[in-house]
């Protein structure tokens, strides 16, 4: 037996690109529903019918009011055509980017890329911190073949300073390995302004719709 494709609707919040340090958004939301065109007609009906509202396009922010919010809560209710029928993604932005840094002195690195966005402030100060991640976030973006703003050596004189400020504990033992990966992070720019199809480190739609999926069951 042959089964009909199963269509699923995306959408997302939060994006800016590849600014993902020092944007207007802290998270990425990625969507996946999947309903019929008839239970999402009678979905917006029904919203529309306990939060009305004149617009012809309904946002979220309308639904997202005081004064809404017993629609808010129907909606995402076990009564709602939504209830088992959607999956949403979220990416912390700023783990995101330091994920990314830490991939590039370790195989699997997730253990020390959350103890460095959980203790890199603390441990290195807001100012030193935030320019360290918008460094390495101007760094790995791609440009479309030209080339960045920041230079490996301007990023790694930071990742010096901060490997000296924070030597002893755990985000300055970080620091430590990371100065170590200058080479594989000059490959990756050469890769990258060399070829422009190749997948960006910080694209959040690409880990996003791998993701996205029709509920279990």
């Amino acid at each position: 037996m042959t089964r009909s494709p199963t269509e699923i609707a995306c959408d997302e919040s939060g994006s800016e690109g590849e600014k993902l340090i020092g944007g207007n958004t802290t998270v990425f939301a990625h969507a996946s529903l999947r309903l019929t065109e008839e239970s999402a007609a009678e979905c917006i009906q029904e919203i529309r019918n306990r939060a009305p509202s004149p617009t012809l396009e309904y946002k979220s922010s309308i639904i997202r009011r005081s004064k809404h919010r017993h629609a808010l809560k129907w909606l995402l209710g076990s009564s709602s055509p939504l209830h088992g029928e959607a999956h949403v993604f979220l990416i912390d932005k700023t783990f995101h980017v330091v994920g990314r840094i830490v991939d590039l002195f370790a195989e699997d690195g997730t253990s020390m890329a959350a103890a460095l966005y959980r203790d890199g402030e603390q441990a290195f100060g807001p100012e030193r911190w935030t320019a360290f991640l918008q460094a390495f976030n101007e760094l790995l973006r791609a440009r479309n073949g030209r080339g960045s703003s920041v230079s490996v050596d301007m990023a790694f004189g930071l990742v010096d300073a901060l490997r000296l400020h924070g030597a002893g504990g755990l985000a300055g033992h970080i620091m430590e390995l990371l100065s170590q990966a200058r080479p594989r992070m000059e490959s990756y720019r050469t890769r990258l302004v060399a070829d422009p199809a190749m997948i960006p480190a910080l694209d959040l739609l690409v880990p996003a719709i791998v993701q996205a999926r029709p509920p279990l069951g």
